[in-house]
C-alpha cells in the first residue's frame, strides 16, 4: 500500500517520485513480480517518514506501474496507472512498508440515459463556475472536463468530471466511497454547485468572507 496526501480516482495517471527506503522496496517487489499496489488518503499525519499517529482511508484505488526509471540516488521515477476502486478490510502490520488486506469494489451497473441526464448537469455546473470566475486570473480556472468514455465506460466518464473538480481531499475521498456512478454525480453537482455559491458570495462581498 501507498498512503499519500492526495486521492487519485480511477482511470488516471499517478506519477510517483520514489525515495524513501521501504517504498525503494515495495516499488521493486512490484517490479519483479508484476505486482499491483494500492493508494488510499492520508486522512492525518505526515506522508514521508514513519508516523505513528498516520491515520488512513479505508478506500482507494488499484495502480499499476507503467514505466520506471531509476534515479542515480537509488530512487525511483514512476507513471503509474490507477484503474480500480479498492476497500480495506484490515490493516497489516508495516514491515517493510505500508500493507493491507483489501478487496476490490468494482462499479455497479448504471443506466446510460440516467449517467448522460447527470453527467449534462455537472457539465452545466461547471460551465456556471467557469462564468463566474471570467474575470478571475486564469489560473484560477478549472478546466472544463471532457467524458470521453460515457458510451464505454459511464463510471470512468463520471471519474473523469470527478478529477476536474476544485475541490479538498476529502470532499474527493467522499466522491471515491460512494456507492454508484449516478449517486457519485450527483455529490459531485451538489460540491460543486456549493464552489459557486461561495464564490458568488465572495464576489458579492467584495472578496471579504461573507458575515453569518
Amino acid at each position: 500500500m501507498f498512503p499519500l496526501q492526495r486521492v487519485p480516482f480511477p482511470g488516471h495517471p499517478l506519477p510517483l517520485h520514489v525515495f524513501e527506503p521501504r517504498y525503494r522496496e515495495l516499488t521493486r517487489r512490484c517490479l519483479d513480480s508484476h505486482r499491483l499496489f494500492g493508494v488510499v488518503l492520508i486522512m492525518r499525519g505526515a506522508e514521508v517518514g514513519v508516523d505513528p499517529d498516520q491515520e488512513r482511508s479505508t478506500v482507494g484505488t488499484l495502480a499499476r506501474i507503467r514505466t520506471a526509471r531509476a534515479t542515480d540516488d537509488g530512487g525511483w521515477m514512476l507513471q503509474t496507472l490507477c484503474f480500480e476502486r479498492l476497500r480495506v478490510r484490515r490493516w497489516l502490520e508495516d514491515d517493510p512498508y505500508p500493507r493491507a488486506l483489501v478487496e476490490l469494489w468494482p462499479e455497479p451497473p448504471a443506466p446510460a440515459p440516467t449517467v448522460q441526464a447527470r453527467c449534462d448537469a455537472v457539465l452545466a455546473t461547471y460551465d456556471r463556475l467557469l462564468a463566474i470566475l471570467a474575470n478571475a486570473p486564469a489560473s484560477s480556472h478549472p478546466s472544463r472536463p471532457r467524458r470521453d468514455n460515457l458510451r464505454s465506460n459511464p463510471g470512468l466518464a463520471a471519474y473523469q468530471l470527478c478529477e476536474a473538480a476544485p475541490i479538498g481531499d476529502l470532499d474527493r475521498l467522499r466522491l471515491l466511497s460512494v456507492a454508484g456512478t449516478v449517486e457519485r454525480l450527483d455529490l459531485l453537482n451538489g460540491l460543486l454547485e456549493d464552489v459557486v455559491e461561495t464564490i458568488r458570495l465572495l464576489k458579492d462581498s467584495g472578496g471579504r468572507p461573507p458575515q453569518d
